[in-house]
């Protein structure tokens, strides 16, 4: 079953050696995660966001799907990854770089993992 790993826009010394990780079927990137993955000399499959945090080297990135969004939005770009990772029906899916180092933005990750559809999609979501 494929794996699913989701980068998004933590602080870059809070992110673990990707290295140490089995070689997943897809990246995807929620923003700032772009430059994160970039630097670390991986493409991602998809992108999500309105990209004005990625740093400026990156800004002409290329992924194989890439949604933009406007800024004002319903959904944060982490949720909007998170749901298409869910239609992508894998094994598991992992998000690094989720909290932000940021305890609002850790309680925003624990709040959009316990809706009903990630809760009930029987898929194993870590952080």
């Amino acid at each position: 079953m494929k794996t699913i790993y989701i980068m998004a826009g933590g602080p870059e010394e809070m992110l673990p050696d990707l290295g140490e990780f089995d070689k997943p079927s897809l990246w995807a990137a929620a923003d700032r995660g772009v430059s994160s993955l970039l630097k670390r000399g991986i493409e991602p499959d998809a992108a999500f966001g309105d990209f004005d945090s990625i740093e400026d080297g990156h800004r002409s990135f290329e992924a194989k799907e890439t949604y933009t969004y406007e800024e004002e939005k319903d959904e944060t770009d982490l949720a909007l990854a998170l749901g298409w990772a869910l239609a992508q029906n894998p094994g598991a899916i992992t998000v690094f770089g989720g909290t932000g180092g940021r305890m609002d933005h850790t309680m925003g990750v624990i709040h959009l993992l316990v809706e009903d559809r990630f809760l009930q999609s029987g898929i194993a979501i870590k952080v």
